[in-house]
Parts: C-alpha cells; sequence; structure tokens
C-alpha cells in the first residue's frame, strides 16, 4: 500500500467540498455531503489517534471481539474495534 497524503487537510468550499493537504487536492465531496467532507478532512488526526491507541494499550483483555460485549450486548472489544479500522484503512480488508 502506498503512504497515506501526510496531513493536517483542509477543507475548501467551492462548487464542491475540496479536500487538500499542502494545496493537492487528496478529496472531492458533493456539496450536498458536508458531514461526509468534515469526516474526510479529518483522516490523518483519527488514524493517528488509533495507531496510537493499539501502541499504547497494554492492559489485557478478554477479547469477545469487536460485535459482542461480555455480556453478549452489542457493545464489543475497543482494541478489537480499534485494529480492525486499522486493518480496514490499511486497505488489508473488504470495505
Amino acid at each position: 500500500m502506498s503512504e497515506f497524503t501526510p496531513g493536517p487537510w483542509t477543507l475548501e468550499m467551492g462548487l464542491l467540498w475540496y479536500i487538500t493537504a499542502s494545496g493537492e487536492i487528496v478529496a472531492v465531496v458533493d456539496e450536498d455531503n458536508p458531514a461526509d467532507a468534515h469526516l474526510i478532512a479529518a483522516a490523518p488526526e483519527l488514524y493517528g489517534a488509533l495507531v496510537y491507541w493499539d501502541n499504547h494499550y497494554w492492559a489485557e483483555h478478554d477479547c469477545f471481539g469487536p460485535d459482542r460485549g461480555e455480556d453478549g450486548s452489542e457493545d464489543g472489544c475497543l482494541l478489537c474495534f480499534t485494529r480492525a479500522s486499522l486493518t480496514k484503512a490499511r486497505g488489508n480488508a473488504d470495505a
């Protein structure tokens, strides 16, 4: 996989939402989807937070998988959610 475009990513509104980094367009989002544009613009920081969490999670945990909590609830395991998200972001899982 190629490297991510380094952040920070910023938003510019024209006829569409333009997400840019160092003056280069990273993504373009339809004007009717500002929430998507904001989420994409935050991607480098969100990815960094997930990597930090994954690298600094030292507590042992009984993993019940990302879909179920210990009591069978839908809460699931935060570390498993983190690792699944990183796998997806790195292009190693089906979207």
